[in-house]
């Protein structure tokens, strides 16, 4: 028996887990025959194997190159749409990776729960801001003071000849109509997870 499973369930259950882990062109290769992020869904399709109610991912993807990354979490979100009923436990220290696959977060810091929530939770609670835009740093001046004749409250922090304006979300379209009159090379998007856990930090 395989993980108390039958010949026939452990053999049913295996062709499932390498169609969906896209493993079955490899499944006669050793595993030291196969790269990191191979090896890495292989680990994934072994804990599958017996269709268990919780599964346990630490630090799945250290080690692997951007892409593996980004293919490991697609299988992920994959299991995640065929099983909704299992539960994942993901640790990691990729906190961008968890905003694309978490619909619940606990951040620990030295032993110690200090948040716990959903993304969207966790952004408003920690953040006084819920948009970021950015900008070239050129237009920094410029549109900072028109920012501020129209009455609207904001933050900027600076990287890499970038502005970031950090705003709430009822000042976006003023903020934008702004922007835009000087240039139209702008990037709108949420706060980044990294940026909540800093915040978090600044409070411990």
């Amino acid at each position: 028996m395989l993980k108390g499973l039958s010949k026939n369930d452990a053999i049913k259950n295996t062709e499932k887990i390498l169609n969906t882990l896209d493993l079955k062109s490899h499944e006669k290769k050793t595993i030291g025959q196969l790269s990191g992020g191979l090896k890495r869904r292989v680990f994934v399709g072994i804990a599958l194997i017996n269709e268990p109610s919780i599964i346990f991912l630490d630090e799945p993807t250290t080690g692997l190159d951007p892409v593996s990354r980004i293919d490991f979490w697609k299988f992920i979100e994959k299991i995640r749409e065929e099983k909704p009923e299992t539960t994942n436990i993901i640790t990691t220290h990729y906190l961008e990776e968890l905003d694309r696959v978490s619909n619940r977060l606990i951040f620990i810091n030295k032993g110690k729960v200090v948040l716990d929530g959903n993304v969207t939770e966790l952004r408003s609670l920690i953040l006084d801001y819920d948009i970021k835009i950015t900008f070239p740093e050129r237009f920094k001046d410029a549109v900072t003071k028109e920012l501020s004749m129209n009455g609207l409250s904001f933050k900027i922090n600076e990287s890499f000849g970038k502005i970031n304006l950090l705003l709430s979300k009822r000042d976006i379209s003023k903020a934008k109509e702004i922007i835009i009159k000087h240039t139209s090379d702008i990037v709108v998007e949420s706060p980044t997870l990294d940026e909540v856990f800093l915040g978090v930090m600044k409070n411990e």
